[in-house]
């Protein structure tokens, strides 16, 4: 099943009442009033038909049917909150109407659409901050496929040690930067990163990490989780880099070799030696909600 992320901001006109309740019954949702005609003097509009509702409230009620209907998991944020609360929404649920009233104008009727979640999880700000740095930065309600299985795996209580694979794409390069600046990357051949320019996966498009190198040269990288025969491209685009630095390109494949001045380096070997590490663990438990 799919994951999303919906946030509940301070934007949401429900009354504080309406909020808690929300939040103490594991409920997600939306207040898209108005339909697509008038709104002067009208009630919100109680209707589960996406048609009956402007632009806006149409595209955000089909996906909430879609979710409903194919079941998810949810990451839920609610503004004056503390934390997230997760959950899962079972396959074949339905959309309901929540009534309460507005925040702006106390005596008007508001009309949520939402969705129950069951095995309700909630994290604590600390806990969640790393999971929740690849949060979707836009938008009310949507998709969230670089949670990658992280949500799910708290949500169904599943406490095996996190693989690989579990790692979002931000996670794999913080990952390759630490690594590089410890001393198994160092003996492994690698130049060690003393410092970073800018935060990883914040740089140019073709550079996933920009450092420098103890040796004062600089270090341009790229992370990648696909297989070195299929990654043409980010060597293309790291060709630029070549003689003015160290310039590494960490993928799926066996051996650290050399190609046309870039280092490959075997990404799944990296996390294999950061893993076996006292930090490694405790950044992985960090990572998936032990923080």
């Amino acid at each position: 099943m799919e994951t999303y992320f919906i946030r509940h901001t301070w934007k949401l006109n429900i009354s504080a009442e309406m909020r808690a309740k929300m939040v103490d019954e594991g409920l997600v949702g939306f207040h898209f009033p108005f339909g697509p005609g008038p709104r002067e003097g009208l009630p919100d509009v109680a209707s589960l038909d996406p048609d009956d509702y402007e632009r806006s409230g149409r595209l955000v009620l089909k996906r909430f049917h879609h979710l409903a209907a194919s079941g998810g998991y949810v990451c839920a944020e609610f503004a004056g909150t503390p934390g997230w609360m997760l959950g899962k929404v079972p396959r074949g649920s339905k959309v309901e109407l929540l009534y309460g009233h507005w925040r702006e104008f106390p005596h008007r009727v508001a009309v949520m659409k939402v969705l129950r979640l069951s095995q309700i999880h909630r994290i604590t700000e600390g806990a969640a901050a790393p999971m929740l740095v690849a949060r979707p930065r836009m938008g009310t309600f949507m998709k969230w496929a670089k949670a990658g299985r992280s949500v799910m795996k708290l949500v169904e209580g599943i406490t095996e040690a996190p693989t690989f694979d579990d790692l979002t794409a931000d996670q794999q390069e913080v990952m390759c930067s630490e690594y590089l600046r410890s001393d198994y990357g160092r003996h492994g051949g690698l130049p060690h990163l003393s410092a970073l320019v800018v935060p990883s996966g914040r740089t140019l498009k073709a550079v996933d990490i920009i450092g420098i190198a103890g040796d004062e040269r600089a270090i341009f990288a790229q992370v990648t989780h696909s297989p070195l025969t299929s990654v043409q491209w980010k060597i293309d685009a790291l060709r630029p880099f070549v003689g003015q630095g160290h310039c590494l390109l960490f993928c799926d494949t066996d051996t650290i070799s050399s190609l046309d001045g870039i280092i490959i380096v075997p990404i799944r070997t990296v996390f294999a030696m950061w893993e076996s590490t006292d930090l490694g663990k405790r950044w992985l438990e960090a990572n998936f909600g032990k923080l």
